[in-house]
């Protein structure tokens, strides 16, 4: 629940939208039902687009497709909404940055692209959140400044606002047991 309030933070509340590494479409209920909103999860793994389809099936305006992970393609739309959310922490520098381009070119010109990620803990954090990161299986969890530099160096976008959260690991939010970081990011 938390991650999908994160992903809705900048959301406009209608057009295309276009969710990159949907998975099983976890976050995709977020953006739907809703008037004027049309959703596409793209993701690499064909077991989890298949899932996505089916679950999602009578869910007028959503759609989910494979892409490659080397040269993504997302057609020929451009989306109000680039969401890229739990991913960029599963590949390295240089395929964030070519992730993250690729988000910006799918993105219309006054559009945006937000990037929801872990972060490391802090010491500051509750015991919880300093532990739970220890099942995180990507191997790139960053801090938060290496995150805000890493999105920074991308050519041809800026970052318009950036935010830090705990969340929780229940409906309800709680217990608190991941520090994440939300950027939004404009075309520069």
């Amino acid at each position: 629940m938390e991650k999908r309030k994160l992903a809705r933070i900048h959301f406009p509340g209608h057009g295309r939208v276009l969710e990159i590494g949907c998975s099983t479409g976890n976050i995709a209920p977020a953006f739907g039902p809703m008037d004027g909103v049309s959703y596409l999860g793209v993701d690499i793994d064909p077991a989890v687009i298949e899932y996505a389809r089916k679950v999602f099936s009578r869910i007028p305006g959503f759609d989910f497709r494979i892409v490659e992970a080397a040269r993504p393609d997302f057609g020929t739309a451009v989306f109000d909404y680039v969401l890229i959310a739990g991913v960029l922490h599963h590949v390295g520098d240089e395929d964030c940055r070519k992730l993250v381009s690729a988000a910006a070119d799918a993105a219309q010109h006054d559009g945006i692209v937000v990037v929801s990620e872990p972060l490391l803990p802090q010491p500051e954090d509750p015991f919880l959140v300093r532990q739970f990161i220890r099942l995180e299986q990507g191997a790139h969890v960053r801090t938060e400044s290496h995150l805000r530099s890493l999105l920074s160096s991308v050519p041809g976008v800026r970052i318009i606002a950036a935010e830090q959260s705990l969340i929780g690991a229940t409906p309800v939010g709680w217990p608190k047991v991941a520090r994440f970081s939300v950027f939004a990011l404009k075309k520069a």
